[in-house]
């Protein structure tokens, strides 16, 4: 759902076809708005174990990309297919999902974690907040997230509660595109992520700290034991390439975007 949503809200975006536009302004209708089939505002029985518990906290990883859907909306604005009225309603089911994440026992159980998990809960967070015009809430999130660069970092840059995990790089991958989001969403507020340190701790050092392995020159010596899912890795290097202008970065994801079919969101930043 969110890849079809987003891809046909981009080419409605480049080609100004309707049909396209329609297409993904069914798909948000139906999952978020249509009282018949939407998805309530909660993830009250996400990762649940029959037997044992209806839901946890580590289910709200399952919604980490959601702020996909928001991009599509916004790029749905122009279109017929899409109503002011819709786009308002979008807005109350995102305000109304992280209002449960903020005050629910399992979204205040997943707010504690240490990991990738803490991180992308904030990127929910913050993406529906400012959706939903509570800047405020994201403005209070992103200082949590200044304190996750510095529980999670290392000075050199690496991320060890990821390298602890027997898919290390997929991990590390995952948690900093996370904090990549959370550094684009910032720039809303007029903050920058992306050259903040803390404690000598920052988003920078730890692309620094994987551009060796990243190139070959170091070999990854944790724990890898599945082949390397690589649209993290080319979305961190793409996105670094850029903020930090740097051809190194863009010629490490485009070698690696060789070995990985490009998503919308690569499309869209060529």
């Amino acid at each position: 759902m969110l890849d079809d949503a987003e891809t046909t809200a981009v080419a409605y975006f480049f080609t100004n076809r309707e049909n396209y536009a329609k297409h993904s302004a069914d798909l948000l209708r139906t999952w978020f708005i249509d009282a018949k089939t939407k998805q309530n505002p909660n993830l009250n029985f996400a990762q649940g174990i029959p037997g044992i518990n209806k839901g946890r906290g580590v289910g709200l990883i399952e919604t980490r990309e959601l702020y996909r859907i928001i991009d599509a909306a916004i790029l749905l604005q122009s279109s017929k297919s899409w109503s002011a009225s819709d786009h308002n309603s979008l807005k109350k089911w995102f305000a109304d999902f992280s209002k449960w994440m903020l005050e629910s026992d399992l979204g205040k159980d997943e707010a504690k974690a240490k990991n990738n998990h803490g991180t992308h809960y904030d990127v929910q967070i913050i993406a529906f907040s400012l959706f939903a015009g509570q800047p405020e809430i994201a403005r209070e999130q992103i200082e949590v997230s200044k304190q996750r660069i510095k529980n999670q970092l290392e000075k050199d840059g690496s991320l060890p509660l990821e390298l602890e995990r027997t898919l290390s790089w997929d991990y590390t991958f995952m948690n900093l595109d996370g904090f990549f989001a959370i550094a684009r969403l910032a720039e809303n507020l007029k903050i920058d992520l992306w050259n903040y340190e803390t404690d000598g701790k920052g988003l920078k050092k730890a692309v620094e700290w994987l551009t060796p392995f990243a190139k070959g020159e170091k070999k990854w010596t944790h724990q890898q034991i599945k082949p390397r899912e690589l649209r993290n890795t080319v979305k961190v290097f793409t996105t670094a390439a850029k903020k930090y202008k740097s051809k190194e970065y863009q010629e490490i994801a485009n070698r690696f975007s060789k070995e990985e079919p490009p998503s919308a969101f690569e499309l869209m930043t060529k």
